[in-house]
């Protein structure tokens, strides 16, 4: 029987300043294609956080049943090793603070922000932190919040470390206090929150005065938090999306720091598109 991953692996820990701009992507086509550095992950932080989700399986789709760390995809494997593994060795803490995951439809984009949600949610790294999931309707956040609940009740030892507010969208881990919060994104309710992750999702569906209002009301309450972070999880829109909205600008800046165009080595942009 395989030992239990050590979890404070995921908090704070040294790492050698050789490694604080190891990213230097490669130009090879406008925007599509362009291959993804390996990020380094001295003390295994990352491969930590991959062992710990194979103590859930997967509770829906083709391979319901097999346990998660074996059913990831090589995409979500490296999103993974990057958020967790990736240290600053200045802070000793997570080296990216925003991310955006930009893909077609069908690339199991809600899985991917829901075993996020689960692997913050059993972090020590910051107790008492909130993990927010906003969505713009109803349908998307319980959508993704009842996602996370089937994983994390294929795991009984790992459940039971739970309290869970499913009338109000809420998912508590008992020992660090922890929270996962599936809301539906109101500027006016969200502002005055102090959200530790933010992950976005549906990015596309966030449009005009309103999904900037949105969005400007997520990323400023993360000022209080040491270590925070920003993902942004959506599908290419069906439509061409207004030039000045969210998403437009938010595509535009992942695109060009993966051209190598704009220098951000604490944002992690993984995006996937066709040239045309």
């Amino acid at each position: 029987m395989s030992k239990t991953p050590d979890l404070s692996r995921f908090g704070e820990i040294e790492v050698d300043p050789k490694f604080l701009f190891p990213y230097s992507p490669k130009k090879t086509g406008k925007y599509a294609n362009v291959p993804y550095p390996e990020y380094p992950d001295p003390s295994g932080s990352g491969l930590a956080a991959i062992d710990f989700l194979g103590q859930f399986t997967m509770s829906e789709g083709r391979a319901i049943g097999e346990p998660i760390d074996q059913a990831l995809a090589p995409f979500q494997v490296r999103a993974i090793m990057a958020l967790f593994g990736h240290r600053d060795p200045v802070t000793n803490t997570r080296y990216f603070r925003s991310a955006d995951f930009i893909c077609p439809r069908k690339n199991a984009k809600t899985f991917l922000a829901a075993i996020i949600a689960l692997l913050f949610l059993y972090s020590g790294q910051e107790k008492s932190n909130e993990i927010m999931i906003a969505a713009t309707s109803q349908k998307q956040a319980r959508r993704t919040l009842m996602l996370l609940l089937g994983i994390l009740r294929s795991s009984e030892a790992r459940f039971g470390e739970l309290r869970v507010q499913e009338h109000i969208g809420t998912i508590t881990h008992i020992p660090t206090n922890n929270t996962v919060t599936a809301v539906v994104a109101d500027a006016g309710k969200i502002w005055g929150s102090s959200p530790g992750v933010i992950i976005a999702d549906e990015l596309h569906s966030w449009e005009g005065e309103k999904g900037h209002a949105l969005w400007q009301s997520l990323v400023t309450g993360q000022g209080a938090r040491r270590n925070p972070l920003c993902i942004t999880t959506t599908t290419v829109p069906e439509k061409p999306s207004a030039a000045d909205s969210v998403f437009s600008e938010r595509l535009r800046y992942s695109l060009d720091v993966m051209k190598g165009e704009r220098k951000d080595a604490r944002h992690l942009p993984m995006v996937w598109l066709t040239n045309q």
